[in-house]
C-alpha cells in the first residue's frame, strides 16, 4: 500500500473510531463523569491521529520529492551536458521538504482541531440537554447518548466546517491534502533542483478531458525567471522569444499546483536541448490568449466524467450516513454498498428502508416538514414581494431596517424561481452585508442555514408562509453566533426572534426539553412523535391533519414562552393569507 493510501486509510479509521466512541453503549456513572469520559476519548483518538498522520506525510512528503526528482532527470536526457545525479539531503532539498511537510502539517492538524472543537461543543450540549430533564443519573446518560447520536447523524460532527457552512469529511479532506500536497511535492522538486541546474523553463503536462481552469494552462511552456520571460531565448532569425511568467499566469497563488486535486505535473524544459525553430514554436503555442482551449466534444467528454464523479461522490456520502445510523447492517466496504446498490438488491432495499424508517418522522420535524405541510405552500407572487414589510428592529438603524426588508426581498426573488415549496437561506452580518452566498438545496419545506464564525442573522422563507418551527428554533438556541433568525413567508409575512441582552440559554433550553417531554397528542409527547415514525403511520389522515395543528400550536405557544427567557418575537402576517 502507498503512503498516500496510509495516510487516506489512517483518517478513515480514525473516523469510524470517534463514531464508535460516541455510539459505545454506556448505562451506568453521572452524566459528569460520563463527559468527562468521553471527551477523554474523544482527545485520545485525536492526539494519536495527529502523532500518526505526522510521521505519515513526512514519509509521504520525501517519497514524492525523490519522485520529483528522479523525473527530472528523465525530463534532461535529451541534453547532454545535463547532471544525470542528485543529492536527495543536499540543504537545498533537505529545506524545501522541511517547509512542505510544515505547511502540509498546519493544514491537516487544523482539521483535526475543528473536528475536535465540534465534537467537544457537541458533547457539553448533549449533557446540558441531558440534565436539564432531571432524570435519574443512568437515564440521564442514557439520554445524552440518544442526544450524541442524533448530533451525529443531523451535524455530521466529524467534518471539518468551512467558515460559509460547507461540510467536508475529515477523512475526505485529508485525501484532498494528501493527493495535493503529492502533486505540489513532485512540481516543487522539479522546480527547485531544476532552477538550481540553471534549468528557467518548465511545461504542463496535457491530457484530456481537463476542466476549463486547466485547459487554458495545459501543454503551455512557462518561464521561472522575468529573463526567461522576455528574451533571453532566441528565433531562428535571433528575434527575442517570450514566454508567459509562471507565477504570474498558472500558479499566482504561491502553491505548486493549478488547484487543489489536481493532476497535471510540471516538467523541467531544457531549451538546449531543441533548435530555435522549435523554440519559437513553444513561444508562439505559450503566448496564446488564456481562455478555454477545449472543443465541444472535450466539454462534453469532461461533463460526463464529473457526472460519474458526483455520482459516486453522492453514493459514498449515502453510505456513510447509513453507516453512521446503522453501523451493524451497513456493508463493511464502501465497495460493496456500490455494488449492491447498483443490483438493486433486496438487501440493499431493506437497508434503505430500515434507514428511512430510524431517520424519517425526525428529520421531517427537523426540517419543518410536518410545520409546512405540503398542501399549503403558496406560490411566490410580485405583490408578496412588494409586500413583504419594513421592521423596526431593535438596536438597528433606519438603513439597516431597509437592507434587512430588501434581504427579504431578495430572497423571495431568488425562491420563486425554484419550484413551489423549495427554501432558500442567506447570512449577513450585524451590519447587513451579505455573508457568503444564498443557499439552498432545492428541497422541498427544507433548507440549511450557514453558521460563520462571527455574530450574524440568518433569513429563510417557509412555503406555507407560517412561523418557526420547533427546529428552527432548536436551532437558534444552539448556535450562539446567531444574533437573529426570521422566516419570510411566501406571501410576504414576516417572523423574527432576537437574542436580548438578557437572553437565557440555558433556561430556554432545559423549559424546551421539559416541554417536548409532555403529552401533546393523546398519550404521546413530541419527542416520541418525532423520533418514532410508526406512531403516526397508523393515523388516519384526518388525524394527521388533527396533529400537524396540535405540531404548529405547540410551536406558537414555545414562541411566546420564550419572551421569558430573553427572546424577542413579533410578526407580521401578509393580508393576503388565504386568498
Amino acid at each position: 500500500m502507498s503512503t498516500q493510501k496510509k495516510l487516506i486509510e489512517t483518517y478513515q479509521k480514525a473516523q469510524k473510531k470517534l463514531v464508535e466512541i460516541i455510539q459505545r453503549k454506556q448505562a451506568y456513572g453521572s452524566a459528569a463523569a460520563y463527559e468527562r469520559s468521553l471527551l477523554r476519548q474523544v482527545q485520545k483518538e485525536l492526539k494519536k491521529l495527529k502523532k500518526s498522520s505526522k510521521a505519515l506525510v513526512e514519509q509521504l512528503i520525501k517519497e514524492n520529492y525523490k519522485t520529483g526528482l528522479q523525473s527530472l532527470i528523465d525530463d534532461l536526457l535529451q541534453d547532454n551536458t545535463a547532471p544525470r545525479l542528485f543529492n536527495m539531503f543536499s540543504g537545498l532539498n533537505a529545506s524545501q521538504i522541511e517547509l512542505i511537510t510544515q505547511n502540509a502539517n498546519i493544514d491537516l492538524n487544523k482539521s483535526i482541531n475543528i473536528v475536535g472543537r465540534r465534537m467537544q461543543d457537541a458533547v457539553r450540549e448533549a449533557g446540558i440537554e441531558a440534565t436539564a430533564e432531571k432524570l435519574t443519573t443512568g437515564q440521564t446518560v442514557r439520554e445524552m447518548q440518544k442526544n450524541l447520536e442524533k448530533k451525529l447523524e443531523q451535524q455530521n460532527l466529524t467534518a471539518v466546517e468551512y467558515a460559509n457552512g460547507t461540510k467536508m469529511p475529515i477523512e475526505k479532506y485529508a485525501e484532498t491534502v494528501a493527493r495535493s500536497t503529492t502533486a505540489e511535492t513532485q512540481n516543487k522538486a522539479k522546480v527547485i533542483q531544476g532552477q538550481d541546474w540553471g534549468y528557467d523553463l518548465v511545461r504542463f503536462t496535457e491530457h484530456s478531458p481537463t476542466c476549463e481552469v486547466c485547459s487554458m494552462y495545459q501543454g503551455r511552456v512557462y518561464a521561472l525567471t522575468k529573463e526567461a520571460a522576455n528574451g533571453k531565448y532566441k528565433g531562428s532569425k535571433g528575434q527575442a522569444l517570450h514566454f508567459p511568467y509562471l507565477y504570474d499566469t498558472a500558479l499566482p497563488h504561491g502553491y505548486s499546483t493549478i488547484h487543489p486535486n489536481c493532476r497535471h505535473r510540471l516538467s523541467v524544459l531544457p531549451a538546449r536541448a531543441y533548435t530555435a525553430a522549435e523554440m519559437e514554436d513553444f513561444s508562439r503555442k505559450s503566448m496564446q490568449p488564456f481562455e478555454d482551449m477545449r472543443s465541444d466534444q472535450e466539454r462534453k467528454a469532461y461533463a460526463k466524467e464529473q457526472a460519474v464523479k458526483r455520482k459516486r461522490n453522492e453514493s459514498r456520502k449515502q453510505y456513510e450516513k447509513i453507516k453512521t445510523v446503522l453501523p451493524n447492517d451497513a456493508p463493511k466496504t464502501f465497495a460493496a454498498f456500490v455494488k449492491m446498490k447498483a443490483a438493486k438488491s433486496e438487501r440493499y432495499k431493506e437497508l434503505l428502508k430500515d434507514y428511512r424508517t430510524v431517520i424519517g418522522i425526525a428529520k421531517e420535524q427537523e426540517s419543518g416538514i410536518i410545520n409546512d405541510s405540503n398542501s399549503n405552500y403558496y406560490t411566490i407572487t410580485d405583490k408578496a414581494i412588494n409586500s413583504v414589510p419594513l421592521v423596526k428592529v431593535d438596536g438597528f438603524t433606519d438603513e439597516q431596517n431597509y437592507l434587512l426588508q430588501e434581504a427579504h426581498k431578495q430572497l423571495l426573488r431568488k425562491a420563486k424561481t425554484e419550484k413551489l415549496g423549495v427554501e432558500m437561506s442567506a447570512v449577513y452580518d450585524m451590519n447587513m452585508k451579505q455573508i457568503g452566498k444564498t443557499r439552498t438545496e432545492h428541497n422541498v419545506g427544507r433548507v440549511g442555514i450557514d453558521n460563520p464564525s462571527e455574530p450574524y442573522i440568518g433569513i429563510h422563507n417557509h412555503g406555507s408562509d407560517e412561523t418557526f418551527s420547533i427546529s428552527d428554533i432548536e436551532g437558534f438556541i444552539r448556535r450562539n453566533n446567531m444574533r437573529m433568525l426570521t422566516v419570510v413567508g411566501n406571501k410576504g409575512s414576516l417572523y423574527i426572534i432576537q437574542k436580548s441582552d438578557n437572553y437565557d440559554e440555558i433556561g430556554f433550553s432545559s423549559y424546551l426539553v421539559k416541554q417536548k417531554q409532555k403529552n401533546i397528542f393523546e398519550e404521546y409527547s413530541f419527542a416520541q412523535i418525532i423520533s418514532n415514525q410508526s406512531i403516526i403511520s397508523n393515523f388516519s389522515q384526518d388525524k394527521v391533519e388533527l396533529l400537524k395543528t396540535v405540531i404548529k400550536q405547540f410551536s406558537a405557544d414555545t414562541l411566546e414562552e420564550a419572551k421569558n427567557y430573553g427572546i424577542k418575537y413579533f410578526q407580521i402576517q401578509s393580508d393576503s393569507r388565504g386568498n
